[in-house]
């Protein structure tokens, strides 16, 4: 019931209205399109009139959006959850309006990204940054990974199929991201990483892109991987993957290879593992989004003050982020997320935002006008990245990295708050939510160590195999349950089957000699 009542009140009326950027940058023909098909939908039903304030928030009319929400009386189960996950987005826009208003003589320009020796005692590097949630590198770091190259790679992967994506300035998906297609790593590197050794490629050229080394790689590029559990010791996303997928496994952690001149356009991390909003099949009733969002609605308190209380459940399960770099260079953009509302952000059909312009685009507009924190990262460097900051990341060389996204107790509550919002469309939101909150992290704590291996890191969280194994022994056990099944079926049957009757030999003629007799 969420599932179809969700998908009538946002994503049909988007596919309706026109191109995602399109909307997100408010064009006018789009904007008109929208109001046409607000002022068609007819009567006082309570449906038509959630449609209408749908229509509204996508035109950018927030506040009467806003209004008609809150005028709507009793609904049924299914669209009132979907109603709740809109009110929500309502008010987030309407919140980011009003900071905007308030913030319209703010000045920014460029800030450094605080860099640390891997000295650093892990308790500083909690106390100044995890908890508050401030970006930082770690520069000369041992290492997470080896120093590998596209050769290296390229000898090691081979024949593995890899997706490749490329960023498409026309696209709204995820920091602009479109899917290429998947080939052998040997042709992704031959077609469009050599060829670039001395020049840079085209921006929107294809680049391997956050692919699973845990799910694909685990016999070979995980052998040589390390996890920088010194800083970063707990992954409760990685422990609740594990039980709630413990076919397929968490995806973490994960490799980047990309040409010189490729990048990513303005983004935030955020993980929506089980498919996304717009395949939610239920919904939970029981107001934990009407809970969330009112508690961040206080007449008393300012716009910015009330950004940071929806702060929880202004996406999708954003983490954190670390990177750490093995060959080329990256520069690193970053805005704070305490300054997202001056990037025009907009929910479209999931709590992911959108931005109608990146940051080279900004800098042309407006330039000055957002503080955007700023790094270039080498071999040996690691990047720590706060949830819910949005960044921007472009290829100086040619470049390999390895990355992981995770949840651990500094960010626990907001993934927590999280989940329980998506829980109202997805049942599997819950699942993962009830996961977290099992959670031992003190057990995770006392039993880390310094740069564990992979493996180590992922049977601490409850990995005790990688998912390629899991899959391969499961083919074999189904192979033998059906090689033993087909036995006993032929078994039984065997006395049922009609076998042909045993042929007499023919009687014997009597000789003419006999006969004379």
């Amino acid at each position: 019931m969420a599932r179809r009542a969700w998908q009538e009140l946002r994503p049909a009326l988007i596919r309706a209205a026109g191109s995602p950027l399109a909307l997100a940058r408010r064009e006018e023909a789009v904007v008109q399109r929208l109001l046409g098909l607000a002022q068609a939908q007819p009567g006082a039903d309570p449906e038509r009139l959630a449609q209408r304030a749908s229509l509204l928030d996508l035109a950018g009319r927030h506040a009467e959006a806003q209004a008609l929400l809150q005028g709507l009386g009793e609904l049924p189960a299914g669209l009132r959850a979907a109603v709740s996950l809109l009110t929500h987005m309502v008010r987030c826009h309407v919140l980011w309006e009003e900071d905007r208003n308030a913030r319209s003589e703010a000045r920014g320009g460029m800030v450094p990204v605080e860099i640390l020796s891997p000295e650093v005692p892990p308790a500083e590097l909690r106390r100044r940054f995890l908890e508050p949630g401030v970006p930082c590198v770690l520069r000369g770091c041992p290492e997470v990974a080896p120093r590998w190259g596209p050769l290296e790679l390229k000898k090691l992967l081979g024949d593995q199929q890899v997706p490749t994506r490329r960023c498409e300035e026309s696209s709204g998906s995820w920091a602009r991201l479109e899917f290429v297609q998947a080939q052998k790593f040997k042709d992704f590197c031959e077609a469009h990483i050599e060829p670039f050794k001395d020049g840079a490629a085209p921006r929107e050229s294809p680049q391997l892109f956050d692919f699973s080394i845990w799910q694909h790689c685990a016999d070979t590029l995980g052998r040589q991987v390390s996890m920088p559990s010194q800083w970063f010791p707990v992954d409760l996303y990685t422990y609740a993957g594990a039980r709630i997928q413990p076919v397929s496994g968490s995806a973490g952690p994960t490799l980047f290879l990309a040409p010189k001149g490729s990048g990513s356009s303005l983004h935030v991390d955020t993980l929506q593992p089980f498919g996304g909003l717009e395949d939610c099949s239920r919904g939970d009733t029981s107001g934990a989004a009407a809970r969330g969002w009112k508690a961040a609605t206080n007449p008393a308190k300012g716009s910015a003050q009330k950004l940071r209380d929806l702060g929880a459940q202004m996406n999708a399960l954003r983490t954190h982020f670390w990177m750490a770099m093995c060959h080329g260079r990256k520069r690193w953009r970053l805005v704070s997320r305490d300054d997202i509302s001056l990037l025009h952000p907009m929910y479209l059909a999931d709590l992911n935002p959108v931005f109608p312009a990146d940051l080279n685009a900004l800098e042309e507009t407006s330039p000055g006008r957002v503080k955007v924190h700023e790094v270039v990262l080498e071999p040996g460097d690691l990047i720590f990245v706060p949830a819910g900051w949005p960044h921007q990341v472009d290829n100086l060389e040619t470049s390999v990295a390895v990355s992981a996204n995770f949840i651990d107790p500094s960010n626990l509550q907001r993934a927590l708050d999280e989940a329980d919002l998506l829980a109202l469309v997805e049942e599997e939101a819950q699942l993962l939510g009830d996961a977290l909150r099992k959670a031992e992290v003190t057990r995770l704590l006392e039993e880390a160590a310094p740069n564990e291996p992979l493996r180590v890191f992922k049977a601490r969280h409850g990995e005790t195999r990688a998912p390629q194994e899991i899959q391969r022994r499961l083919l074999q056990a189904v192979g033998i349950a059906a090689l033993s099944f087909g036995g006993l079926c032929l078994a039984a049957c065997w006395p049922l089957i009609e076998r042909p009757a045993e042929k007499k030999p023919p009687a014997r003629q009597p000789s003419l000699s006999a006969l004379r007799v």
